[in-house]
Order: C-alpha cells, then structure tokens, then sequence
C-alpha cells in the first residue's frame, strides 16, 4: 500500500510543477494572469445568459424530424444537437447547429444592443 501511496504522490507532484511552469510562461497580458474583476465575469455571464434567452424564445417551430438550419433528415447514429425552449423544439446536425449558433448569437448581440 506504501508504494502505491508514494507513487501517487510523485504523480501529483509532477502535476503542480507542470502547473506552475505553465504559469511561469504565459505572457503577462494575458486575462489570466492580471485577473478579471469579479463584476465584470459576472456581467459577461449575464450577457450570455441573456444572449441564450433570445435565442431559445425564437425556436416556435417543432422540429424534430430533419435538421433545422439545412431541412436534410436526421437519421440514427448521426450526431445532433437540440435547442428548446419548453414549448418547442428544433434539432440540428452538429455542423449546422454550430453555424446556426454563431449567427443568432450575433442577431442577438446586435438586438440586445450588447455590441459596441
């Protein structure tokens, strides 16, 4: 038992000195290591969730059969994603769900008013 104890030990020491290596070389402009005010993660939470908001209000069309974004069929074993909103519900292929979200996120910044 000792020995796998030890061994464990020397494992989470490589662990924290790859850590604190990692640390050492990222750049000083980095996010990260200046650290961001807690209000300011706070409100870009509150965007998102926002963001997400207006996204899910605008599915009003159940669709469950065929993808959304390029109305091909889904068929089994393809992966997909879902967006509802308690009322409705529109799948997409992965691909599509990706392109589909990056251009209602910038519809809803831009109608949120959230771009500068």
């Amino acid at each position: 038992m000792r020995g796998k104890r030890q061994a464990a030990l020397v494992r989470m020491k490589r662990v924290l000195e790859r850590t604190a290596a990692a640390a050492a070389e990222r750049p000083r402009g980095d996010v990260r290591s200046e650290g961001v005010n807690s209000c300011d993660r706070a409100s870009v939470r509150r965007d998102q969730a926002r963001i997400a908001k207006w996204i899910r209000d605008r599915v009003t069309v159940d669709w469950r059969d065929s993808c959304w974004r390029c109305r091909r069929p889904i068929v089994p074993g393809q992966r997909w994603a879902a967006v509802a909103n308690g009322e409705a519900v529109a799948r997409f292929h992965q691909p599509c769900h990706a392109e589909w979200r990056t251009e209602r996120e910038a519809a809803a910044r831009q109608a949120l008013g959230l771009d500068p």
